[in-house]
């Protein structure tokens, strides 16, 4: 037995056996590779089938019984069959699909982006073979079908996977499964979302988990590298800064964030010593730098530079191992990444990060959201920009939205002369004329499920009341922070005074049994009614500043920025705005698509001669931009914080009517044992259990 010899024959029979038997083996293994390539097969026909499904589904659930058939029929037809639809390209062997990552960075219109790539996924699918798995155009963590009939990907469950430190997790290889699928027959992939510019973590691990998940065909989907396109967003850090601020720390309005947590600790922070402390940051990091000790203390770390050989083979331009925990290449001698990214602009952070486990040319790519990277077409909203030149070979996309950026504004245009006549504009308006082109109606409104902002009975709504109006499409508040600081500040000082409920216990209501109707009754629920919640405070600052016109940057009410302040934050601005025009592809981008191409005789040395004079034009364009927006910031009162003493000492009547009212939290929200002293007392006065 040890031998491997069959007892009882010879040599020679021995030698046969063993030769029938190593085949029997192949064989087998034959059969087990064909039987497993069955059942896979069978099970994506089975899920295949069960998306179908649920597309045709969900696009006749409103259908009468009279309109059934058409609207099941209509269904099918849009349903994008990867199984039955030929590949709008046709099949090009010598091209391989492409995947686009978005990844923000938060505050560069990435919600705008992601709800202009859902309305227009079906057609991306149908003309361009693009797939479009989602990202934040619906209510976070909700799962739907968009047009496209692909499943939304939950972002905020990948980003966790892929920061931790073992590759194989639920949604990650949900996503895999399905990537490869679409790589399998052929198709394009867009995945957007800022959590990968935010939350997804900066060590070598993460980073190397989401390479290998995209280029490893062993454990990942196994794009091809050349194919892999990261792009991110740029805006100017005088406009940028003050609206991640506002995102921040205007949500802080619910009562749960403020009791039970000491007040100075928690309270939404002036944004003058906001950007005060960013920029204080920024500078000890460029004082690093210029001393040499750059990535040798405090969080600090230095990288090699990654090597981005054009000529180079593929797989030894992923083979760079990284140096330390969080770290990037200094790209030629630029600056290296600091740990911190919230004291640099995310964009140039993002883009040394990527640039080094990404690093073959044009892979990571930057789009200047304030304008078109075409000059030719400064009218282009950002979504055709983005779709034109972010997403390589969408064409047929492109081309419809540039169609219909010219539509509008031929009627902007009709509108202005209507209206210097002082007459009415006759005809068709550009709403009505959208849908009425002949074909498929790719981008109607009723395509789109309940979950997606994109919803055609949305009505808008603050973030905060998005969970308890489901139907309805969040927006984010404006960038007035007044009044939150002003209620904050009111509630630390003891000018807003805690509701005191301890008269208002059991026997007061026992007193009054039966007189329920009664005037004096009512008075005294007049006064409880007088209590509001800390987003009620709030609200009703907000109210009372309009009613007295107080507008920023009123000296009288405000402390704005000072001199060398503003100096220090425009010079952070202009220095990001060089780093990202200068040493990122951005120029050279925006002057290809903008460049018209030459005849024979003219190329040569007048296409460099233009490039260059493109390029010139469309930093000048930046550098104009920038100044515009910083005056416009400034005379909007962007950089300007309330002052309470202020408003005390020059409008009293609107300091004694906030002060008039009193902080009533909603009990229910909290756990009993993390109310403080003052709200246990009021908490057992009102007789309410523990639990």
């Amino acid at each position: 037995k040890k031998s491997g010899k069959k007892v009882g024959s010879s040599d020679t029979d021995n030698a046969s056996w063993k030769k029938e038997k190593s085949g029997k083996k192949k064989k087998s293994k034959r059969e087990e590779k064909r039987n497993t390539d069955i059942k896979k097969r069978r099970r994506f026909l089975k899920e295949h089938l069960e998306i179908k499904n649920n597309f045709v589904a969900h696009r006749i659930r409103n259908a009468t019984d009279a309109t059934r058939d058409a609207a099941e029929a209509r269904a099918k037809r849009l349903f994008v069959d990867l199984e039955k639809d030929l590949h709008p390209k046709g099949k090009e062997t010598d091209s391989d699909p492409w995947f686009v990552l978005h990844i923000g960075p938060p505050k560069t219109a990435t919600t705008t982006i992601q709800c202009g790539l859902e309305k227009n996924s079906l057609r991306l699918a149908k003309t361009d073979g693009y797939h479009f798995m989602g990202g934040g155009c619906g209510f976070e963590r909700s799962e739907y079908i968009m047009p496209n009939g692909e499943s939304t990907v939950l972002r905020s469950p990948l980003i966790s996977d892929l920061n931790k430190p073992f590759f194989s997790r639920e949604e990650s290889t949900q996503f895999v499964i399905r990537a490869k699928k679409l790589l399998l027959h052929g198709r394009s992939v867009v995945l957007s979302s800022e959590l990968f510019g935010s939350r997804l973590r900066s060590s070598g691990f993460v980073m190397k988990n989401m390479r290998n998940m995209l280029v490893d065909s062993a454990k990942g989907v196994g794009f091809n590298p050349k194919k892999i396109r990261i792009v991110l967003a740029y805006r100017h850090f005088v406009d940028w800064l003050p609206s991640f601020y506002y995102q921040n720390h205007l949500f802080r309005t619910k009562d749960q964030l403020w009791i039970g947590a000491d007040p100075e600790m928690i309270r939404v922070p002036r944004f003058v010593d906001y950007a005060d402390n960013y920029l204080s940051q920024w500078e000890k990091y460029q004082q690093m730098v210029t001393n040499g000790t750059k990535g040798r203390s405090r969080g600090l770390r230095e990288a090699e530079t990654a090597s981005k050989d054009e000529e180079g083979d593929d797989d030894d331009a992923y083979d760079n191992e990284v140096v330390g925990d969080d770290v990037d290449g200094d790209d030629g001698g630029l600056l290296s990444l600091v740990k911190d990214r919230q004291s640099i602009h995310p964009s140039w952070w993002l883009y040394q990060l990527w640039s080094h486990y990404f690093p073959l040319p044009n892979q990571v790519q930057v789009y200047d959201m304030h304008s078109p990277m075409n000059m030719n077409r400064p009218e282009d909203d950002i979504v055709t920009n983005f779709v034109c030149n972010m997403l390589p070979t969408a064409d047929q996309t492109c081309s419809r939205l540039m169609l219909l950026e010219d539509r509008k504004g031929k009627q902007r245009q009709n509108d202005q002369k209507y209206a210097q006549n002082g007459t009415k504009a006759h005809g068709r308006k550009f709403e009505n004329i959208i849908h009425s082109d002949e074909g498929p109606e790719y981008d109607h409104p009723k395509l789109h499920a309940k979950a997606s902002f994109m919803y055609h009975n949305r009505t808008e709504i603050k973030v905060g009341d998005a969970s308890e109006n489901a139907g309805e499409m969040a927006i984010r508040p404006s960038s007035d922070h007044h009044a939150v600081i002003l209620i904050e500040k009111m509630l630390i000082e003891g000018d807003i005074q805690p509701f005191d409920y301890s008269k208002y216990d059991a026997n007061f209501f026992a007193a009054h049994t039966g007189n329920f109707t009664s005037v004096a009754y009512t008075n005294e629920l007049g006064s409880i009614h007088k209590g509001a919640r800390k987003k009620s405070l709030i609200e009703n600052a907000k109210r009372l500043l309009q009613e007295h016109d107080v507008r920023a940057p009123n000296e009288n009410f405000f402390d704005c920025m000072s001199g060398d302040l503003e100096r220090r934050f425009l010079h952070a601005s202009e220095t990001f705005m060089d780093l990202i025009y200068k040493h990122t592809e951005l120029l050279t981008h925006a002057a290809e698509a903008s460049s018209v191409t030459p005849s024979p005789e003219s190329a040569g040395t007048n296409t460099i001669d233009a490039e260059k004079k493109l390029k010139a034009e469309r930093f000048a364009q930046a550098r104009a931009e920038h100044a515009r927006l910083f005056e416009k910031n400034k005379a909007k009162g962007k950089y300007c914080d309330i002052n309470l003493e202020k408003i005390k000492k020059n409008i009293p009547s609107l300091y004694k009517e906030l002060a008039s009212f009193s902080y009533k939290p909603k009990y229910t929200k909290f756990l009993h044992d993390l109310l403080p002293e003052s709200m246990l007392s009021h908490f057992e006065a009102l007789h309410q259990d523990q639990e």
